[in-house]
């Protein structure tokens, strides 16, 4: 049915072709003439709705960040061009306003409460299930966001759900597509089969040249021989550094009187439970009968019956083989209920049954080791070990940052490497889409690679602590193999 098939292709692409049939944008420059524009410039028109220089600029920088935030030590000029940010931006402005546009001409809107209610339930604002304002705030000013630009984000994304489920209403399920469905997910057979293994067939058959280069012809895509490129590296290792750094007791003292929050820890309690599970969706009798065991148990506890031994023969849940042990935690660790009832028992102390969403539990407070801050020379060593690796990686760097300023701008990295008295290492062909020798399947490495040509060399690249320059040093485009493939290749034919 046509109707049956346009609804396996609704989500995702009908809102794009409904909205984009009616969407007509004039854009003012060549994109690639955007970037800079004058505040109050006009960049593009979408069905008559304009699209300013200010707001462009804005979310071009925002892009721009998120991707430097993304790849880190891998970005470099030659990929922000490969990006193409502009185009993102714009194409990301232009849909924003057509989905506006599209939910005022079917009367759509998304209230308050609706966002209010999906940001209360994004997960990653939540602590232990909950939703946490100051998570919240903290991790939008990771991301240089304000709450109303996140919101509205937010917004936008409601509207666009609302009018997918509005479009999708048009195309309703007839009974016979239920009967259909229910009959797909709900029939069974019952089948015979024989086993044939290839491999017992090998050499039964006579193989032609003839039937090969058919076979070839047919098949040409499973043999093609992906693009290549082989690199050069130059590395220096900070660790290279570390005997001629020095470290002074002032610069060790200003460094913990500078970081105290570094020497803090925390108040923390060391308990073992019994848990006696009671599902999600349990009647409110089986939620008694928990908690009536919980009672029964409990009392056994506070009788002298060993904790740890009632935990391993009632407890449900996954420390029961330990006697119920978890060990210390500090408090954000737990789900609320329980870590609050752990944290307001004495040392020595069994109490409960408290209820979380897992069950009813029982626990034994073992120990408290109050909040605490560690004095200098507890932590002298560490203090001292990390500024010299903060030094050594800087010495580093710096040598790196040298080597990059008084390089020709066309070299053979191998020869440049070893007038300053350095080696580099040169890896064969491997393919474009890695692992890259040595450095692993980094994808964001990978992708800042790939975007140089032959004979370029990286900006500066930072990866697993050590420095690295990468030059290209050939290239191998794509292709497929003639026949008859060498003995080498492994190919099946």
């Amino acid at each position: 049915m046509f109707i049956t098939a346009m609804r396996k292709h609704t989500k995702g692409i009908l809102i794009k072709i409904i909205v984009g049939l009616i969407a007509v944008v004039f854009t003012f420059w060549g994109i690639y003439t955007i970037r800079g524009a004058k505040p109050g410039a006009k960049i593009a028109y979408v069905n008559g709705d304009l699209i300013s220089g200010v707001e462009f600029e804005a979310l071009y920088r925002d892009m721009l960040r998120s991707f430097q935030q993304q790849y880190k030590e891998y970005w470099n000029e030659n990929l922000l061009k490969a990006l193409n940010i502009e185009q993102r931006a714009l194409e990301s402005l232009i849909n924003k306003r057509l989905i506006s546009q599209e939910a005022a001409r079917l009367g759509l809107a998304i209230s308050d409460e609706e966002v209010a209610d999906a940001i209360y339930n994004y997960p990653a604002f939540q602590i232990n299930g909950q939703f946490d304002e100051g998570r919240y705030r903290f991790l939008l000013g990771q991301n240089r966001m304000q709450p109303a630009d996140f919101e509205a984000g937010i917004k936008l994304d409601l509207l666009g759900q609302k009018i997918n489920q509005t479009i999708t209403s048009f195309f309703p399920i007839t009974e016979a597509e239920i009967l259909s469905y229910y009959t797909y997910r709900n029939e069974q057979i019952a089948l015979g089969f024989v086993s044939l293994n290839p491999d017992d067939f090998k050499g039964s058959g006579e193989v032609t040249e003839t039937k090969r280069d058919e076979y070839f012809q047919e098949n040409k895509e499973k043999y093609r021989i992906p693009a290549k490129i082989e690199i050069a590296s130059l590395t220096v290792d900070p660790s290279d550094y570390m005997d001629k750094v020095a470290v002074t007791e002032d610069e060790i003292s200003e460094f913990y009187e500078l970081n105290p929050e570094a020497f803090k820890e925390s108040e923390q309690v060391k308990a073992r439970h019994i848990l006696f599970k009671v599902p999600p969706n349990a009647s409110e009798s089986e939620d008694t009968k928990a908690k009536e065991e919980a009672l029964a148990i409990l009392k056994k506890a506070k009788e002298g019956e060993d904790f740890a031994t009632l935990a391993k023969e009632h407890s449900q849940g996954p420390y029961a083989s330990k006697g119920g042990d978890l060990g210390y935690f500090s408090r954000g660790q737990m789900v609320k209920p329980f870590e609050e009832f752990a944290f307001s028992l004495n040392k020595g102390e069994i109490g409960g049954p408290v209820k979380t969403q897992f069950g009813w539990h029982l626990i034994k407070l073992e120990d408290k080791k109050p909040a605490i801050v560690k004095t200098l020379p507890e932590v002298r060593d560490q203090i001292e070990a990390s500024i010299k690796q903060d030094m050594a990686r800087e010495m580093a760097n710096e040598r790196m940052l040298t080597l990059m300023d008084q390089m020709p701008y066309d070299l053979d990295l191998a020869t440049y490497a070893a007038q300053h008295g350095l080696t580099v290492k040169e890896t064969d062909f491997f393919p474009k889409d890695g692992p890259i020798p040595d450095f692993g399947s980094n994808e964001q490495l990978l992708r800042s690679i790939n975007v140089l040509k032959k004979g370029e060399v990286s900006d500066i690249i930072e990866h697993e602590g050590k420095f690295h320059l990468i030059q290209i040093v050939d290239t191998q485009d794509s292709y497929i193999p003639e026949l008859p493939f060498p003995p080498e290749s492994n190919a099946p034919l």
